[in-house]
C-alpha cells in the first residue's frame, strides 16, 4: 500500500465505502429508497478522500513557498532544510 494511503482514516474511508456499496448495489424490494443512499455515501467518500490526498499536499507546498518567501532565506531546491557544513570540518 503506498505511504500516502497508508493511515486510520484511508482505512475507515475505505471500510465505510466498501459497506455502503451493498445499498448502491442492492437489487429487491426497497432498493429504490435505499439505492440513492448508497450511491451519495460511496460517491462522498470517495471523492473527499481523493480531494484529500491531492489537495493536503498542494496547501502544504503553497504554504511552505510563502513561509519562505517572506522569511527571506533561500528556498532548497531539494527540499532539505538542514544547514550544509563546510568541506573538511
Amino acid at each position: 500500500m503506498p505511504a500516502c494511503c497508508d493511515s486510520a482514516y484511508h482505512d475507515d474511508d475505505h471500510g465505510s465505502a466498501a459497506g455502503g456499496i451493498p445499498l448502491a448495489l442492492g437489487q429487491g424490494m426497497g432498493s429504490e429508497l435505499r439505492r440513492p443512499l448508497g450511491i451519495a455515501m460511496v460517491g462522498g467518500l470517495l471523492l473527499s478522500q481523493v480531494l484529500t490526498l491531492y489537495t493536503t499536499p498542494v496547501i502544504y507546498i503553497f504554504f511552505d513557498r510563502i513561509g519562505h518567501r517572506f522569511s527571506h532565506a533561500p528556498a532548497t531546491v531539494n527540499g532539505d532544510d538542514q544547514p550544509q557544513l563546510a568541506e573538511g570540518t
